[in-house]
This record gives C-alpha cells, structure tokens and sequence, in this order.
C-alpha cells in the first residue's frame, strides 16, 4: 500500500499530533511518507478522515493519544462533536 489511494473527495488529509506508540499504526496504514515530523516523544502525520461523525470516530479511537491540528475547520467540526458526546453525561 503506497497511501496514495485514501485522497478522495470524501476525506479530507488532517494533520494529526500522535504518540511515538501510534506511530507504527499510522505507517501499517498510509504509508511511512505520512510522517512529517517529530516533536518531543510525539509525531506529527498527514491522516484522511471524512469532515463528518464518522471519520471523527476514527479519531476517537486513538483517545488522548492524539490531537487534530488542522485544518482548523476539521478541528472546530470535531470539537463540536465532542461537545455533544460530553453533553450525554453532564448532569442536569
């Protein structure tokens, strides 16, 4: 797999802040050109999701070993939708 056959119209490549443990998982993925830098014990990659739900599950299975750095608009769309997830366990 060269990673090239994940850009399509319905995902959107995010850059991504991951843990050095995630790393591999990312490279079995896309493609070892998907890590862009490195930053302390993190890295930094190029990781397509769909701008909706379903891509930001994709997200979530990483937890809080991973942070969506941009596009901003990805971020503040996943952010949101966060915010709904917390928003089932806030007490009335």
């Amino acid at each position: 797999m060269d990673g090239s056959e994940w850009m399509t119209k319905e995902l959107v490549p995010v850059i991504i802040r991951i843990d050095k443990s995630l790393k591999d998982k990312v490279i079995e993925r896309f493609g070892e050109e998907n890590i862009i830098g490195i930053e302390g014990n993190n890295y930094i990659a190029k990781y397509p999701i769909a701008d909706k739900e379903e891509g930001y599950n994709i997200l979530l299975k990483f937890g809080r070993k991973c942070e969506l750095i941009e596009p901003l608009s990805v971020r503040q769309n996943f952010k949101k939708y966060l915010m709904k997830i917390v928003g089932i366990y806030e007490d009335n």
